[in-house]
């Protein structure tokens, strides 16, 4: 899927209430482009030198958390990573498989879990949700 341009986000975040800072759309462009979480710090590494300071990047991405423009993810490993939301990124559900090792992350499309959420232990509970991740050693690193 394409990329979602800085007209599209631009129009969005008016609508949402938000300035369209040249940040927040930078931010929001490179999300539309990645196919796997990143971490602030890997997103501030990739805006242009000099654009904005990492308490910037970090103010954008819990704002867009708010509105539910990115999905946060944590795996344990003492810092979140971000995602466009399924809606917004326009993808399919999906899981993902992280390496222990050099925390590399890749898209898994298979979801395994509708199957189970028609067992009898959903109890009853409405709009049900998930995240399901994998963690082992990638190729490179074994």
């Amino acid at each position: 899927m394409a990329a979602r341009d800085a007209n599209y986000w631009r129009n969005y975040l008016r609508a949402c209430g938000l300035k369209s800072s040249r940040t927040r759309l930078a931010l929001l462009e490179l999300l539309s482009r990645e196919s796997c979480a990143l971490a602030a710090e890997e997103l501030y590494e990739r805006l242009p030198p000099g654009s904005c300071d990492l308490a910037t990047v970090y103010r954008s991405l819990q704002s867009f958390e708010g509105l539910g423009l990115v999905d946060k993810l944590d795996w344990g490993e003492g810092r979140s990573r971000f995602e466009l939301s399924e809606q917004q990124a326009q993808s399919k559900h999906h899981h993902h498989l992280v390496c222990r090792l050099c925390r590399r992350v890749e898209s898994v499309p298979e979801c395994f879990v509708p199957a189970l959420s028609k067992q009898k232990w959903i109890r009853g509970f409405k709009d049900i949700s998930h995240q399901l991740d994998f963690f082992g050693v990638c190729p490179d690193c074994q």
